[in-house]
């Protein structure tokens, strides 16, 4: 058996299993790297979202906007309010930058009144931060094709 399509690429079994276990092993590594700077990618872009929808007064909740990797933190970080959010972008990206192919990350706000924000208590943010940032990255379309 020659030639036989998988996937996207042509794997020839028959001729050289050595060679085929190599181009099996680099097609491995692509899909990796895909899943990786997928993540990374929805990972940037629901914190940016996030942190531009969350309203703004003093800056303290765009401000508590924190990226993990793993679990969800358990201990609430104290920041210095910056209306542009800054600080949680800055963090976005140091934690982006870490995630591997097949890990979790998390995207939480951790002062006292953001849940009141996330159902709509500003008018600011009538929908909230949160689901409508999910929502619109489950209906994107990622890609992480270089032009």
């Amino acid at each position: 058996m020659t030639g036989r399509q998988l996937g996207c690429c042509n794997f020839d079994v028959g001729s050289n299993i050595d060679k085929f276990l190599v181009d099996l092993k680099a097609f491995g590594g692509t899909v990796d790297s895909e899943v990786r700077d997928v993540h990374r990618a929805l990972h940037l872009e629901g914190v940016k979202r996030i942190v531009f929808r969350t309203p703004v007064k003093t800056g303290r909740a765009r401000s508590s906007v924190q990226s993990t990797l793993h679990s969800a933190p358990d201990v609430e970080e104290k920041r210095k309010p910056f209306k542009s959010g800054r600080p949680a972008l800055t963090q976005a990206n140091r934690i982006a930058a870490k995630i591997k192919p097949y890990t979790a990350s998390f995207i939480t706000m951790n002062v006292p009144y953001g849940p009141k924000l996330e159902n709509g208590s500003s008018k600011q943010a009538p929908r909230g931060m949160f689901n409508i940032t999910a929502q619109e990255l489950k209906e994107a379309k990622p890609t992480t094709r270089r032009v």
